[in-house]
């Protein structure tokens, strides 16, 4: 059967990435926010549908919600609320509109080993086309997207909660949108009777299930599907603005596809004819070291030439073999997994191969025992598999994580890839993450990597402000490799793999200003201690065993602030727009941070160092559509623990 590889033009691959997040008190009731909204309701907005569902961690499934549950983990900022309105192009109110809120993803690097799922916010619209969201996360960015079936989807304002307070935004139109037509026909002009597909490039990814992502996807209108009549014409309205991706496939027909269908300005049409060719069919077999076939496994194809990319996946019989029919001409890459085996790769197949063979290696193992500084078993541990890369001092992660529980300490893990070097990093109650011997899987189970589990450091200290002396609370204090450089990412999705392989370790100051982390990673590393408002500290430690080490009083300087607020051209506050400022560091990185505008427009960066930044905006409907022209664009210049105002008005 074919799948569709889904082609996404300017968002990575690892946006599985979920993000951590914590509310503090709710808000108070609507009567006690009455003044803060515009409407008091008369009809109450209702949920249909979308009753919170049950939290589901990294196995895979996003959890959903109307809104955050009160004091969920309340140690950050109290949680902002939002009301806006939907409407159609006439002003009219439209009821039983859907408004979901996704986290906006970031390149911000994670720790594998405690992955959350990532959580959608949901509601629908009342009689007057009035939605609202009392209780959502501040300090996150969220994309809001907006669907009723008889109006073309669209992308609303992205939202930027403040803590305690209720924003309104502007009104979401909803409208017709765009309409694709076209012909699809044979090579010869003859008109053919085809299944249409066409789907957004650049849709917000979810973590988990990608059936469930599909599903959400083509319920949201950002998949949706057709067919060609006889004369082969076809037509799909109500398309949202952006990048779209069309696709047409028909039986005895090779798949035609037009990558990218751009959908934006004022044409509101665009024809898209698709001529498929001669159908090819890839198959071969799929068998063991052995020679034995192995059912079941599911092998994927993807074109890498000629362009655009095309992919199809199916799974093999009880014989082993498969079968890729329907797909146009070209060359692709091959690959074949199943449950217990390493991946079988071909990376250059001609779409007319039949005999192709992919053997499957099965996978190796390793096998140990964990104990503490006096031999003793540890229990109750956890494991991760760390790759071991080439030609670089830093492992790689794999994604696998594996919990134990057993009375000797023993572990067996048969999960690996062979032909690769791995460590394991282990983790208990009560010690520090310790690395095992590194080892290479080839074949048979690794016998013998044992883990001795360290006690690791304890650190202490307190937190305060240079200003006054006051304590600081809700300080981040983070432990790096003395390697660690701020300005140097280590990685392509932010600052990634620690230079020095140190487990991310981090904690924050509680009411009074002290932190406490015990089991650290013991061994020279770098301390860092950021908070919003103050310029980050770093000092150089080492951390002996099994010992306490208190860091005394660390004052941290005022860093400096920028506040402002963005309008548009014709003078109206550039809600749900982006601020984007720069400056190159002294050590030769860039500085760069965004934030996305309130309901009027205002914008906040602090913590700054001293020297002179760029500055610049884009409204929300630019960055939709994935261009980012200068905009309003200013250099400011920043004084340690002094605030700048600034107003940008974006160009016609």
């Amino acid at each position: 059967m074919s799948r569709f590889l889904p082609f996404i033009a300017v968002v990575f691959a690892i946006l599985v990435a979920a993000f951590v997040f914590f509310a503090g008190d709710p808000l108070p009731s609507e009567q006690e926010n009455a003044e803060g909204w515009q409407s008091s309701l008369q009809n109450p907005v209702t949920i249909v549908g979308d009753e919170p569902k049950a939290s589901v961690t990294a196995t895979g499934q996003n959890e959903e919600r109307t809104e955050l549950e009160p004091n969920r983990e309340a140690d950050l900022a109290t949680a902002g609320g939002i009301q806006g309105s939907v409407i159609d192009s006439q002003g009219n109110p439209v009821s039983g509109a859907s408004v979901v809120l996704n986290f906006r993803p970031t390149a911000a690097f994670f720790d594998l080993t405690t992955l959350e799922a990532t959580p959608i916010f949901k509601r629908t619209t009342n009689l007057e086309g009035i939605y609202v969201f009392r209780r959502l996360p501040s300090g996150k960015e969220l994309e809001m997207w907006v669907h009723h079936p008889d109006y073309a989807p669209t992308q609303g304002l992205p939202v930027a909660c403040v803590p305690g307070e209720n924003q309104v935004l502007s009104p979401v139109v909803l409208g017709s949108g765009y309409r694709v037509f076209g012909q699809i026909r044979d090579t010869g002009g003859n008109p053919l009777q085809a299944s249409v597909h066409i789907e957004l490039q650049s849709r917000t990814a979810r973590a988990g299930d990608p059936t469930l992502q599909e599903q959400d996807d083509k319920a949201l209108g950002r998949i949706l599907e057709t067919a060609s009549d006889v004369d082969g014409n076809y037509e799909i309205p109500r398309l949202a603005q952006g990048v779209w991706t069309l696709t047409a496939t028909c039986p005895g027909f090779g798949a035609g596809r037009i990558m990218p269908v751009v959908l934006m300005g004022q044409e509101m049409e665009s024809r898209q004819n698709l001529e498929l060719g001669p159908e090819m069919v890839l198959g071969g077999l799929v068998v063991d070291s052995d020679g034995t076939p192995i059912a079941g496994a599911k092998v994927s194809a993807s074109r890498t030439r000629p362009r655009p990319l095309y992919g199809s996946d199916t799974i093999t019989g009880n014989d082993g073999k498969f079968l890729l029919s329907e797909l146009p001409e070209g060359i692709y890459g091959i690959a074949a997994h199943a449950e217990g085996f390493s991946y079988g790769r071909a990376p250059r197949v001609d779409s007319a191969t039949r005999d192709l063979k992919i053997v499957l290696q099965p996978l190796g193992g390793v096998m140990g025992r964990v104990t503490d500084s006096s031999g003793k078993p540890v229990k109750k541990f956890k494991l991760e598999a760390l790759r071991i890369n080439k030609n670089t001092a830093q492992y790689g992660f794999t994604g696998k994580a594996w919990d134990f529980e057993d009375r000797d300490g023993n572990f067996l893990i048969q999960e690996l890839e062979n032909g690769r070097s791995f460590i394991l990093l282990a983790r208990a109650e009560g010690y520090a993450p310790t690395h095992s011997p590194g080892f290479y899987v080839e074949g048979e189970v690794v016998r013998g990597v044992d883990i001795t589990l360290k006690y690791g450091g304890r650190l202490t200290g307190t937190v305060i402000s240079s200003l006054d002396s006051k304590t600081l609370a809700g300080a981040e204090i983070s432990l790096h490799g003395k390697d660690y450089d701020p300005n140097v990412a280590h990685s392509l999705f932010g600052q990634g793999l620690d230079p020095n392989n140190i487990p991310p370790t981090a904690t924050k100051t509680n009411r009074k200003g002290t932190f406490l982390i015990e089991g650290a990673f013991p061994g020279p590393m770098t301390v860092q201690v950021k908070h919003p408002s103050f310029l980050p500290y770093f000092r150089a430690i080492s951390l002996v065993d099994d010992s306490h080490l208190d860091l005394g009083t660390i004052s941290l300087e005022p860093g400096g602030v920028i506040t402002g607020t963005a309008f548009s051209s014709n003078g109206s506050p550039l809600a749900g727009g982006r601020v984007y400022l720069s400056r190159k560091s002294d050590q030769g990185g860039f500085l760069a941070k965004t934030a996305t505008l309130d309901a009027r427009g205002n914008f906040r960066f602090q913590g700054l160092p001293s020297g002179t930044f760029d500055i610049s905006a884009t409204s929300a409907q630019t960055e939709a559509t994935l261009l980012f022209p200068p905009g309003a664009e200013k250099q400011v210049f920043v004084a340690p623990g002094k605030t700048t105002e600034v107003k940008l008005t974006i160009p016609r």
